[in-house]
Parts: C-alpha cells; sequence; structure tokens
C-alpha cells in the first residue's frame, strides 16, 4: 500500500463527530446575536399616543409643535430604555405624490419622499416595509437594526 493509500484509509466521514476536533468545543456566539436586554428594549409595545404622535408629525408644518412632539417621542424611547433609534421612515399620508417620509431624531427633520426620490442609505432597507399599511412606522436604530412596528403598536421583531 503506497502512502497515498495509507492517507485515504484514514479520512474521518464529516458526519463522524467523535473523532471531530470540533466535537467537544462550545459553539462560538454569532456577531449578529443581540444582547438580550437590548432586544427587549426594542420588543416593547408602543403605547397608542405614540403612533399618534408619529401620525401627527407627518403633517404638523409648525417648527415649534413639531419640536414638542420629537422631544415627548424621545422620551418615551428613552423611558424604555430604546434611547438609541436614530431615525424612523413612514408610510406618508400627504398625498401629492408622497409615498413615504423619513425622521430623524437628531435634526428633528422630516423630509419626503417621490417614488422616483433615492432616500439617504440609512433608510433604505426601511423603505420597502413603509410602503405597506402593515407598519405604522419603522425605527432605525444607531447599530443599523431596524424594527418594523405595526399599528397596534406591537413590534414585528
Amino acid at each position: 500500500m503506497s502512502n497515498s493509500d495509507n492517507f485515504l484509509a484514514k479520512r474521518k466521514r464529516l458526519g463522524d463527530k467523535r473523532n471531530s476536533v470540533l466535537a467537544n468545543t462550545t459553539a462560538l456566539p454569532s456577531k449578529n446575536v443581540m444582547d438580550p436586554r437590548l432586544a427587549a428594549s426594542r420588543r416593547f409595545t408602543r403605547p397608542p399616543e405614540l403612533i399618534e404622535s408619529m401620525r401627527r408629525l407627518d403633517s404638523t408644518v409648525d417648527p415649534v409643535a413639531r419640536k414638542e412632539i420629537t422631544d415627548w417621542i424621545q422620551k418615551v424611547y428613552e423611558a424604555y430604555g430604546s434611547s438609541d433609534v436614530v431615525g424612523m421612515f413612514g408610510h406618508c399620508y400627504l398625498g401629492d405624490g408622497h409615498i413615504d417620509h423619513a425622521f430623524s431624531f437628531t435634526g428633528e427633520i422630516i423630509q419626503h419622499f417621490y417614488p422616483t426620490d433615492d432616500v439617504p442609505s440609512i433608510y433604505r432597507a426601511a423603505r420597502p416595509l413603509a410602503l405597506t399599511d402593515q407598519y405604522a412606522f419603522i425605527e432605525i436604530y444607531s447599530d443599523g437594526t431596524i424594527v418594523p412596528v405595526r399599528p397596534d403598536g406591537t413590534a414585528a421583531v
């Protein structure tokens, strides 16, 4: 028997875990696994007042009123431990060709978009979700996670 025959004879089957080097090791956590406390803070049921405030924000023109609404919204998220929300994206109800809008906590800015408009990269993953009535709005977090929120306030995560 040649050396190459001996090598082939000693091969282990891939499914044979008894002789596997990895059989007795612990699985490493995935980098995509979210801290359970962080995940819980994003699953809270949003109060009806928050859902209504997000709707009002869509049509509020007065900058002082808009600032009051955004400040209140930020306090709600802080109370639930989700203060790392950096923006929201949602279906636009203004009509006139607008289909969706973005809201940024950092600048309290609402920007309405037409179907042909490109949205800023932070909102791109949320845009397809905003085109449906299944979600009241979509939250965007500082780590890039998006959390769709249903009209009843439950998070779709």
